[in-house]
This record gives structure tokens, sequence and C-alpha cells, in this order.
């Protein structure tokens, strides 16, 4: 199973010291849809986002193509 990133959240400072958020969405965002953030390893580099989104992406095109192989492959009469 893969997954697509939706997005990323960094939290910010303002001048004054309050916190707020900072999001980049990485595709077109419908109305009303809903999202996951999840805690992001920075893994020491603070320039990566403090939360990510991600989105699961279904196989089924692997499933598509090897039926489609195989119906080509029966029909060759050779």
């Amino acid at each position: 199973m893969k997954y697509k990133n939706n997005g990323a959240i960094w939290i910010n400072k303002t001048k004054t010291g309050q916190p707020y958020f900072s999001f980049r969405a990485e595709r077109d965002i419908k109305e009303g849809e809903k999202f996951n953030f999840f805690k992001n390893d920075k893994g020491g580099v603070e320039t990566r986002p403090d939360y990510k989104s991600y989105e699961k992406i279904e196989e089924e095109t692997q499933e598509v193509n090897k039926n489609l192989v195989q119906d080509v492959t029966d029909s060759i009469p050779f």
C-alpha cells in the first residue's frame, strides 16, 4: 500500500510569541473535506513540517495491468 502527501503544517510564532499554524496543501482541497495530521519526525532538520497529512492510494492499477497482460497473452495465437 502506498501513501500520497496531502499537506503539511508548521507551528510558527508571531513577533509577540503567539503560536499559529502555517498550512501548505499538496493538492486541491474540496469544501468539507477532512484531513488527519500526524506528527512528523523532523530528523534534526528544523525546516521540515511539524505535522503531515497522507492519503492512502489503492494499488488497483497494478491489478488492472496484470489482468490486461493476461488477456493479451491469452489472445495470441501462437
